[in-house]
C-alpha cells in the first residue's frame, strides 16, 4: 500500500534528537510503497545535511526565535514562508501523514496543518515547552486547541514525557511509547578516528554536549577529587569544545589548575562512538535538566557499557540500580564520586553490569524488531 509521509525537520544542529528522528525516516523509507519527503531548514548544518541527503528534501526558512533585532517582524516573515511551503506540500504532495518532532515547528506551521493535514503524527522528545516560551497565552491556546486535538498519535520517547503531556489534558488510546533505538552513524575515515591511551585502570567517559545543563562540570569536579586519592583512573570527555566555548574553557582550566591533564582528556567532537565505548569501562551521564530519556545511555547499552546517572527525568526508566548501572543518590559531584567508587570497589561489576545493560535492550523492547514493529504500527503499514 502506497503511503506518502511529509516530515518537518526544523533543526539546524545535529544532536541526539535529530539522530533519532532520522532513524525513523530511514525505517519508513525502507517500506515498500512509501514516499518520504522532508522539509528541512535552509540554515541547517553541513553535518545534518549529510544525514538527510538520501531523502527527497525541500528547504525553507524556519522562524529563528533567537533573533532579537526586529524580532517580531523577522518571525512573521519566516513564519509566512514556512506556512506557504507547508501548504504547498500539503496541496500538491498530498501526504497521508505529516510527521513532526518539534513543538515550536508545530506552532509555526499550525494553520495549514490544522486545516489541511489528513493525519498528524507527533514524536515528542521533550516535555511541553509552551509554559516557558514567550507569548504564553497564545502558545497555550495553540497547544490545547490545535496540538492536542489535531494530533492523531503522540509518540512518546519515555513514560516521563507521556506523563508530562497527559498532565496538560491529552488522553488517547492511540498514543504510544517508543524508546529510541541506538542510531546508525556514518562510517568515518580511519585517519579521522580519535587516538586513545592504553591504560591499566578504570576508564570513565562522558559523551554529549558540553553545556551547564548537562552537568559536565560536576563530572570534572568528581574526577579531580577522585584523582587526589587514586591515580589508576582515566577520564574521557567527548563533545564539541566550540559550541559553548566559555564553558568548555572553564572545564579545561579546572583540569590544568589541578594538574590532571594526563588523566582527564578532552576528545572534542567525535562520531566514532564505537571506539569511544570500546575504550571506556563506565559511562557517566550527569544531566542537571530532566532528560526525556538519554540517547547516549541507549548507545552505551548497545556496546555493553554500564551507566552512572542522576535520578531524574526519563533516565531511570533505562537503568536498574546496581543491576545494569548505578543511580546516584544525589545530583551532585559527590553523588558521581560515590557511583564511580562503587565500580572501583566492585571491579567485577563492570563486566556483569555491562552484560546486563546489553541484555536489557531486548527487555526494554529497544531492540530493532520491536522498534520497527511499533513504528510501522503508528503509520499503519501492513506487517
Amino acid at each position: 500500500m502506497s503511503k506518502k509521509i511529509l516530515c518537518l525537520l526544523g533543526s539546524t544542529h545535529f544532536y541526539g534528537k535529530e539522530r533519532s528522528n532520522i532513524e525513523v525516516y530511514n525505517l519508513l523509507k525502507a517500506q515498500e510503497g512509501s514516499q518520504i519527503k522532508v522539509v528541512v531548514n535552509t540554515n541547517t548544518s553541513d553535518e545534518l545535511k549529510k544525514y538527510v541527503s538520501n531523502f527527497d528534501t525541500v528547504s525553507t526558512t524556519f522562524p529563528d526565535r533567537s533573533v532579537t533585532k526586529m524580532k517580531y517582524v523577522n518571525y512573521a516573515f519566516a513564519s509566512l514562508r514556512l506556512n506557504f511551503k507547508v501548504l504547498f506540500e500539503l496541496l500538491f504532495f498530498r501526504p497521508d501523514y505529516v510527521f513532526l518532532n518539534d513543538e515550536r515547528v508545530y506552532y509555526d506551521a499550525c494553520w495549514p496543518l490544522f486545516l489541511f493535514a489528513k493525519k498528524v503524527i507527533y514524536r515528542i522528545g521533550d516535555e511541553p515547552a509552551f509554559p516557558k516560551l514567550s507569548n504564553y497565552k497564545f502558545n497555550s491556546w495553540i497547544w490545547k486547541n490545535i496540538v492536542l486535538k489535531k494530533t492523531d498519535t503522540f509518540v512518546y520517547i519515555s513514560e516521563f514525557i507521556k506523563n508530562r503531556v497527559e498532565a496538560t489534558g491529552r488522553n488517547s488510546a492511540a498514543d504510544v511509547i517508543i524508546y529510541n533505538y541506538p542510531p546508525h552513524r556514518k562510517e568515518i575515515e580511519e585517519s579521522l578516528k580519535k587516538q586513545y591511551s592504553n591504560f591499566d585502570g578504570l576508564t570513565i567517559g562522558y559523551l554529549g554536549q558540553l553545556i551547564t545543563e548537562k552537568g559536565v562540570h560536576l563530572f570534572v569536579d568528581a574526577a579531580v577529587e577522585l584523582l587526589k586519592k587514586n591515580k589508576k583512573l582515566l577520564f574521557y570527555i567527548a563533545g564539541n569544545l566550540e559550541y559553548s566555548k566559555i564553558y568548555s574553557d572553564k572545564l579545561i582550566q579546572k583540569v590544568k589548575d589541578n594538574a590532571c591533564e594526563k588523566h582527564i582528556l578532552f576528545l572534542g567532537n567525535i562520531d566514532d562512538v564505537q571506539s569511544f565505548f570500546n575504550h571506556i569501562d563506565v559511562l557517566v551521564t550527569p544531566s542537571l535538566k530532566e532528560e526525556p530519556l538519554g540517547n547516549v545511555i541507549v548507545e552505551a547499552k548497545k556496546y555493553g557499557t554500564p551507566s552512572i546517572i542522576f535520578d531524574s527525568g526519563g533516565m531511570p526508566e533505562l537503568i536498574s540500580h546496581k543491576m545494569n548501572g548505578y543511580v546516584c543518590e544525589t545530583s551532585t559531584a559527590q553523588g558521581i564520586e560515590k557511583g564511580i567508587q562503587y565500580y572501583i570497589q566492585n571491579e567485577s561489576m563492570v563486566e556483569i553490569h555491562g552484560k546486563n545493560a546489553k541484555a536489557s535492550i531486548k527487555e526494554l523492547k529497544i531492540d530493532y524488531f520491536n522498534f520497527k514493529k511499533k513504528w510501522l504500527g503508528v503509520f499503519d503499514f501492513e506487517r
